[in-house]
């Protein structure tokens, strides 16, 4: 039987490496034109969950942006019983392939664009966000898609005291690195993530392809 062999993460064809002056420049536009996007009916149904589920917990909260199935909101519930973790996805079919859900835990069909937004303009705040794989977006001309080059950025920011941020894609992470800080966040960088075990499904996918994982940790508590 064969020896797995590590894949260090590569760069597509045609992307290039980390461009901070493009990501800088990207921040700056953001930061100059904030985003005036509106709500929809159905975002508004998934807020007022949120809100709800907000008003009535009175202890650590975590958001898990773009939780796919819910694995890793479901595990960082069950791991800490006295927090509060929503997760956020778009996608009706993965939230619904989700196992038992614990009490502190709720999945929230939603944008999570809409969902900074919101919590920026009402003043939500929330201890963790967790950003596990988000879609890198990959091409060349999708950097506007990714979402350290959106306004929810910047939202992010201003609502999460520490982000968690985690991704099988080098360059996703070195920029997102840059992108913090340009937004005015604390400076930090890109460092390689090796965990004892996946916690959710993408990332048991690329612990099993023997990709190289990334993470960048954000800590705003001292700022």
């Amino acid at each position: 039987m064969g020896c797995a062999v590590h894949q260090p993460s590569r760069i597509p064809v045609g992307q290039p490496g980390p461009r901070r002056a493009a990501v800088v420049a990207r921040v700056r536009r953001q930061q100059a034109r904030p985003s005036c996007r509106p709500v929809g009916s159905r975002a508004g149904v998934a807020l007022d969950r949120m809100a709800a589920a907000l008003a009535e917990h009175h202890g650590p909260v975590t958001i898990d942006l773009g939780c796919g199935t819910g694995e890793s909101t479901i595990a960082r519930a069950t791991a800490d019983p006295s927090r509060l973790v929503i997760g956020i996805d778009r996608s009706r079919a993965r939230l619904h392939r989700h196992g038992p859900v614990p009490t502190n835990a709720h999945l929230v069909r939603a944008n999570i664009d809409d969902v900074l937004a919101t919590a920026t303009a009402v003043g939500w705040t929330f201890d963790e966000a967790l950003v596990l794989y988000p879609n890198p977006y990959p091409k060349p001309g999708q950097q506007s898609r990714r979402l350290y080059g959106r306004p929810a950025l910047l939202d992010l920011l201003a609502v999460a005291r520490t982000i968690v941020m985690r991704t099988n894609w080098a360059v996703y992470a070195h920029e997102f690195a840059m992108a913090v800080e340009a937004a005015g966040g604390p400076k930090v960088a890109a460092q390689r993530w090796a965990p004892a075990s996946a916690g959710s499904a993408f990332e048991r996918k690329y612990l099993a392809a023997g990709h190289a994982l990334w993470a960048v940790m954000v800590d705003q508590n001292d700022l």
